[in-house]
């Protein structure tokens, strides 16, 4: 997994930049406001993708 924080403000959603979290080969990712949200969302997505 990669964890990388991109500081640009993208949206009213993100105005102090945001977290971003996804798996070595690219296939799944996730974003969130910190580190333990964007990682909670990639870990659901990855729930789903399993069923």
């Amino acid at each position: 997994m990669k964890l990388i924080y991109d500081s640009r403000p993208t949206s009213p959603r993100y105005p102090h930049g945001y977290w971003y979290a996804c798996t070595g080969d690219g296939k799944y990712d996730a974003a969130g406001p910190d580190p333990l949200t964007a990682i909670t969302r990639l870990l659901q997505v990855l729930e789903e993708a399993l069923k």
